[in-house]
């Protein structure tokens, strides 16, 4: 059985569907999680209060790239932190 293994994550994001122009720091799996781990946190910038947003999570290996379906989210009215949790999509 031959596994696909990610070496980095992205988190392409905006609030065009059409255009995620906004892209999170590059994650590295030795660096910033372990293959043990489902979840993992990213920090998305410059967000403002109560505005929907598109993102897509692309994982990279030597061999390939694959990315995940475009998915939304809606940041609260007032807050200081806003936690969106990703799980990786690689399988095979």
């Amino acid at each position: 059985m031959i596994a696909y293994t990610p070496e980095s994550y992205v988190v392409n994001y905006g609030t065009d569907i059409n255009m995620l122009n906004s892209m999170s720091e590059m994650m590295y799996s030795g660096e910033n999680f372990t293959a043990e781990n489902l979840t993992f946190s990213v920090q998305l910038t410059d967000l403002n209060f109560a505005t929907n947003y598109s993102y897509q999570l692309v994982e990279t290996n030597s061999f390939m790239s694959t990315s995940s379906d475009v998915m939304t989210f809606t940041t609260p009215e007032r807050s200081k932190y806003y936690v969106l949790l990703l799980v990786p999509i690689c399988s095979i």
